[in-house]
């Protein structure tokens, strides 16, 4: 057990992320984003314009 939490965590987190974070997968809530954070922040782009956001940067993400 304290292997695992080592290694989940980096030494600088309080153990109860560790706990958070198990909390949150075992409820059913914690799951992996669909197609990676890559395509959750480009869904998460495009639901911000449809409802007439705009983004302002100097770059772009190509997914």
């Amino acid at each position: 057990m304290q292997k695992m939490i080592c290694d989940y965590l980096p030494k600088e987190y309080a153990a109860y992320s560790f706990l958070v974070s198990y909390a949150t997968m075992a409820d059913g809530n914690g799951n992996i984003p669909m197609g990676a954070s890559l395509q959750m922040s480009l869904r998460m782009e495009k639901r911000f314009k449809d409802l007439g956001g705009k983004i302002y940067g100097y770059f772009t993400i190509h997914g």
